[in-house]
């Protein structure tokens, strides 16, 4: 079954300035529309649908486009506004502003390097590590693996070189691996099998090292790095929650993690309570925190990962560049 949209392949033809004002039924030129263009009118109508199938009770799709492979870096630009992830997404190396960007709203990139060896990028040169280490949301994935892989297990073949290439350790293959699922599009209840009931929280409040076997450390340290980023932007500007994040905070994962053990939904015999405890709340405090009727706080990352519909992806991107009156004075 289909869970995902891909949109243009081959990014690397020249492309027409953006015309916005001719809608799809009127073009009738000989050359392909932009790239912007595609993208556009490929999300609005993939936004569309999933509004129409989640009313009918069936499965939505996510829009996870060829992006910044080749052609112009601008494409990252498209591929941030509106996508819920990309592929690809190499080009980010020519701009240290729009990898940032890519950064802040922890946008899933999925990068395939074999592909990227055969057409445009040498493997030794590939950013994969770089974006990896920096704490980018990457994934390795295949890429026509009927023809630039050469067994029956394709990805098998991308971790294993990537693991010997780049001397990654089986912890960054955890990882990676651990990433993959969360920018997947199966549901909530697989997702949850496979890396635990609290799989949507970024701390290690909602790491199950049985089943991600990622160590706590490892991903405390990527979420404690993200809000020190985070919270180093807002003292730039002077002024606090400036930045919408892309990961909740310490205090909202708190907040969750007792709702859900008051409410039951957690049991209190599970790692879930250890985590409580672990970020210092105590039993009485976990049993007053939340009402019964506990809902998860509107988050990109958080709606993403359950499949929400109800917000699109092109307009809240994360990232809410916004200068307040107060901002612009310092």
């Amino acid at each position: 079954y289909q869970r995902r949209v891909h949109g243009v392949d081959n990014e690397s033809t020249i492309d027409l300035p953006f015309q916005p004002d001719i809608p799809p039924l009127e073009w009738d030129g000989e050359e392909n529309p932009p790239y912007h263009y595609w993208m556009y009118y490929l999300s609005a109508n993939i936004k569309t649908l999933n509004i129409f199938r989640a009313k009918m009770g069936r499965s939505t799709f996510s829009f996870r486009p060829h992006c910044g492979e080749s052609g112009s870096v601008n494409h990252l630009l498209s591929g941030f506004l509106v996508s819920h992830g990309i592929n690809h997404g190499i080009n980010m190396r020519h701009n240290p502003a729009i990898e940032f960007l890519y950064y802040l709203a922890q946008v899933g990139v999925a990068v395939s390097p074999l592909s990227n060896t055969y057409l445009f990028l040498e493997y030794m040169n590939n950013p994969f590590p770089q974006f990896f280490n920096r704490g980018l949301n990457v994934s390795l994935s295949t890429d026509d693996p009927l023809q630039f892989h050469h067994t029956q297990e394709p990805l098998i073949e991308e971790y294993s070189i990537a693991s010997k290439q780049w001397k990654l350790k089986p912890i960054d293959l955890c990882e990676i691996a651990r990433s993959s699922v969360l920018q997947s599009g199966y549901d909530h209840q697989m997702k949850e099998k496979w890396l635990g009931r609290l799989f949507f929280l970024h701390s290690s409040l909602g790491n199950v090292v049985e089943q991600s076997h990622v160590t706590d450390i490892r991903i405390a340290y990527r979420f404690e790095v993200y809000h020190d980023e985070c919270n180093y932007l807002e003292r730039l500007v002077n002024v606090r929650n400036w930045l919408k994040r892309a990961m909740l905070t310490k205090e909202q994962e708190d907040d969750i993690v007792s709702g859900l053990v008051h409410s039951h939904v957690v049991p209190k015999t599970t790692r879930a309570t250890k985590g409580v405890q672990k970020v210092g709340l105590s039993s009485s405090s976990t049993s007053q925190k939340l009402p019964l009727t506990f809902t998860l706080p509107s988050s990109r990352s958080v709606a993403k990962h359950r499949q929400s519909v109800t917000s699109p992806p092109q307009r809240d991107a994360s990232i809410k560049f916004e200068y307040p009156e107060q901002a612009k004075s310092t």
